[in-house]
């Protein structure tokens, strides 16, 4: 029996020996895993309970556009406001219902509004009750004041002109995302760098003013100045959808350029019976289609690129402007018969008559006599059709020149009258400002300087790409193009006491198998005063219900249009 009792004692102590070396191994391994393995961890977790991490938000910078009217000769267009925002603690609140009627009196929401989101926090220790409080509404939540409740600044974006120039500058949601236009393009100079904010706090949450704290200021963005007049831009747009509307087009759209320095004045869009909006409610739009800038969308241009096929021939030498065409009722090219848009032989004509009267047989002519090679090298290397024009907008389309092996000689007849070619109006208002200026291939602009830091101002030169066509040749088209104005289809452009150079163009609409024949598009592009060019001017108007050609459309809207710049800028007439 004394033996039996002395083996299970033994036993038990054997069994306790196991355990105790059991648990120790266990706590071992435990700690092992805690101090070791997740030594990182819990070091993060015991900094972020001692430490306070936050991002300092950068300041954005704003956008700013001429205005002659102004002080300094600018005005914003995008701008930052700050405003107060209501936060609650739930957690902090003791009395919910009687809280939430008593911020309910002060604020626009009712007690069962603010009792939900008391209630349905978006996390526990933090809930948004309003945002955009006025002034009057800050000052009477202090006097109540509350536990649990706190009112803190918030920036915030605005748009002072509301819908000016929306398809330019484009917006900035409540997170912070830049959408569309400027804004977006131009984010990562605009929005700076978020600054850091590493803050020893105590047991209660609060920060020590003395303790171990990290600062990173943040970097402020920079702000723009836009090339674009704010006034200009106004009117214009006023212009144009009078224009739209009274034509019952589809849609239109102007631009305004400096031919010299390349600089965009106006770039305007619209669409018919486009809502009314307002940037500052960006959440209220419902077709996005409005952002759709149509200066940078490509279509087939019509008979304002004769312009182009004639300076490319005058360059070349192959015609001179004394030369003569004779004009036939019609021509065959590659087994296809081209005509005039009228049908009718205009007989024995000068080089100036085809562009007056806008003869597609004298353009034509014109490709046959530099062939396709040539031709080509014009349109792309010379004046830059088929690639993008390079201007601050990422979106722009590229447009279609066709090589010369990739289509037959037809095609390319056609394209001397703007058919089977696509191009947008930036990069015809481009390739016409060679011709205004005397030759150069000047890059578009609508950035005119950065401010740097809110404080230097960082001009942002004008971009001479090369020297296109020769002087002559621009002062020969150009001749020409007054005389369209004044003698052909271009009457409807005429300014009195100015000299305007312009030429007219009514597209057809590609489908397909051919063309739409109930929808044109009418351009007109010009620049004036023609003997000094301030303005080259591109208007073009989608689709036109009541007339058929541009020079009963596109072309009085480019001479309001240009009325009002002239007026606007003070111009002296040049024409005694």
């Amino acid at each position: 029996m004394a033996g039996y009792r002395t083996f299970n004692t033994r036993k038990r102590i054997s069994s306790l020996i196991f355990f105790s070396i059991f648990l120790t191994l266990v706590i071992m391994g435990r700690l092992f895993y805690l101090q070791i393995i997740k030594h990182d961890y819990y070091t993060a977790v015991a900094e972020d309970q001692y430490y306070k991490n936050s991002d300092l938000p950068a300041k954005r910078g704003e956008i700013y556009v001429k205005d002659n009217y102004a002080e300094g000769g600018k005005s914003k267009i995008a701008m930052n406001n700050v405003s107060d925002e209501l936060f609650a603690d739930p957690v902090m609140v003791g009395d919910k219902k009687k809280a939430a009627a008593r911020i309910s009196s002060v604020i626009s929401l009712s007690t069962e509004e603010v009792l939900d989101k008391l209630n349905n926090p978006s996390s526990p220790r933090y809930v948004k009750i309003k945002e955009g409080l006025s002034m009057e509404e800050g000052e009477k939540i202090k006097e109540i004041n509350l536990g649990g409740f706190r009112i803190a600044p918030r920036a915030s974006r605005s748009w002072p002109e509301k819908a000016l120039m929306a398809q330019v500058i484009g917006f900035v949601n409540k997170t912070g995302t830049a959408q569309y236009g400027i804004e977006q393009e131009f984010d990562s100079i605009l929005k700076g760098k978020p600054g850091k904010l590493k803050a020893e706090r105590d047991a209660m949450g609060t920060i020590i003013a003395t303790g171990n704290n990290v600062l990173v200021n943040p970097v402020d963005g920079d702000s723009l100045v836009l090339t674009i007049d704010k006034n200009v831009q106004a009117t214009i747009e006023e212009l144009l959808k009078n224009a739209v509307e009274k034509h019952s087009a589809d849609s239109g759209s102007v631009l305004v350029m400096d031919p010299k320095t390349g600089s965009i004045i106006a770039m305007a869009s619209y669409f018919l019976k486009q809502p009314e909006l307002d940037l500052n409610n960006y959440n209220k739009i419902e077709d996005y289609k409005f952002f759709n800038n149509l200066n940078l969308r490509q279509y087939e241009p019509g008979s304002v690129f004769k312009v182009i096929t004639m300076a490319a021939g005058l360059d070349s030498g192959k015609i001179k402007p004394e030369d003569t065409f004779n004009d036939p009722q019609y021509i065959i090219v590659g087994g296809n018969k081209i005509y005039n848009a009228d049908r009718k032989s205009h007989g024995t004509v000068s080089m100036s008559y085809i562009l007056e009267q806008s003869l597609n047989l004298g353009t034509a002519y014109i490709e046959g006599k530099l062939g396709k090679e040539d031709f080509f090298k014009y349109l792309n290397k010379t004046f830059g059709f088929g690639m993008k024009t390079g201007i601050e907008f990422d979106g722009e389309d590229e447009g279609k020149v066709y090589g010369p092996e990739e289509t037959n000689d037809h095609t390319y007849a056609v394209m001397s009258f703007g058919q089977s070619i696509t191009v947008t109006p930036l990069q015809m208002s481009s390739a016409v400002s060679v011709i205004a200026n005397g030759g150069n291939l000047v890059r578009p602009k609508i950035i005119d300087s950065f401010i740097r830091q809110g404080i230097k101002e960082e001009k942002k030169e004008t971009e001479v790409i090369k020297r296109a066509i020769s002087e002559e040749t621009a002062k020969e088209v150009t001749k020409m193009m007054i005389d369209t104005v004044e003698k052909g289809h271009g009457k409807q452009a005429k300014i009195s006491g100015y000299k305007v150079a312009g030429k007219t163009g009514t597209a057809q609409v590609p489908i397909p198998g051919g063309y739409d024949p109930n929808k044109t598009i009418g351009s007109f592009v010009g620049f004036a005063p023609a003997t000094s060019p301030r303005f080259v001017i591109y208007t073009k108007i989608d689709n036109p219900k009541d007339v058929e050609w541009a020079e009963s459309s596109a072309a009085p809207l480019f001479h309001d249009v240009l009325a009002n710049l002239l007026m606007y800028y003070n111009v002296p007439p040049d024409d005694n």
